[in-house]
């Protein structure tokens, strides 16, 4: 927590020092055991700075640090983060509730935004949805015709075409998917 306090304190100072003080305190959430630890540090290291009662420009350099490391974040932070601030952004305090919203507006600026061919990727993603699908319902067709000892509704070569391209189109979704909505890619 002293740690933390530390940065913070740095980064109040100025806003040149922030980029260094990100990566130190991102190699401190490398580190913790968990998400919960480090945000349970972090958040009681942060509640001070709701009780500014006036805007001040220090108060305003620990705000920008803390909502761009928020938003750098992983999910599981941010969602804990997110919450703290919703309880804050519910309080009594005129200057808690400003802080709140404050953090949560700058950190809703920092979050990426759709891409322009979102809609299309999504619609070619169904189109290959629905080829798997047609593809899965005539193996299980095929399967049943097995079972009672009848032969495939196909040759099997243009099964294997088949199945071929349904690969590719896996790989492809998989791929989407993990670019889309994990970021891991």
């Amino acid at each position: 927590m002293l740690k933390i306090a530390a940065i913070l304190d740095e980064a109040r100072s100025s806003y040149a020092t922030h980029n260094r003080k990100l990566r130190e305190l991102s190699l401190l959430r490398s580190k913790s055991p968990s998400p919960s630890h480090l945000f349970s540090a972090f958040s009681k290291t942060l509640t001070p700075l709701f009780d500014f009662h006036r805007r001040l420009a220090s108060a305003d350099r620990v705000v920008s640090f803390v909502s761009t490391f928020a938003a750098a974040a992983d999910d599981e932070f941010l969602d804990h983060f997110l919450k703290f601030l919703l309880a804050a952004a519910a309080a009594s305090n005129k200057t808690t509730r400003y802080r709140a919203w404050q953090i949560v507006a700058i950190i809703c600026n920092h979050q990426r935004s759709v891409s322009k061919s979102h809609g299309a990727q999504m619609s070619k993603l169904n189109e290959k949805i629905d080829e798997i699908q047609a593809v899965l319902k005539e193996l299980k067709t095929d399967l049943d015709r097995a079972r009672k000892g009848k032969p495939p509704s196909k040759s099997s070569m243009e099964r294997e075409k088949e199945l071929n391209s349904l690969k590719r189109n896996s790989a492809f979704c998989n791929l989407f998917y993990h670019y889309v909505f994990k970021h891991d890619v």
